[in-house]
């Protein structure tokens, strides 16, 4: 979502708000892990659409929705910088 728009804002997922960063790009362009990992999601999710979720090796996770393809799946190890979408 563009900046100035609800989805940019803190807030409640449940009413429409998240804290997350949404980047806005044209269908097929790669999305690439944040860094090394497990995937703990892969598949549809709703209002999400397709979506990624990796838990990291410190403990936190993270989410990439919204995705046209998927390139892994759930239990695959990736590695920072890999292709997942």
């Amino acid at each position: 979502a563009s900046t100035g728009t609800a989805y940019r804002q803190a807030g409640s997922w449940s009413s429409g708000y998240h804290t997350g960063v949404d980047f806005p790009v044209p269908t097929g362009t790669s999305v690439k892990a944040v860094a090394s990992g497990r995937v703990v999601s892969a598949g549809w999710a709703g209002a999400y659409g397709y979506e990624v979720v990796i838990r990291h090796e410190d403990g936190k996770y993270s989410q990439y929705a919204h995705l046209s393809a998927l390139h892994v799946s759930e239990g695959q190890s990736v590695s920072g910088g890999q292709r997942i979408a």
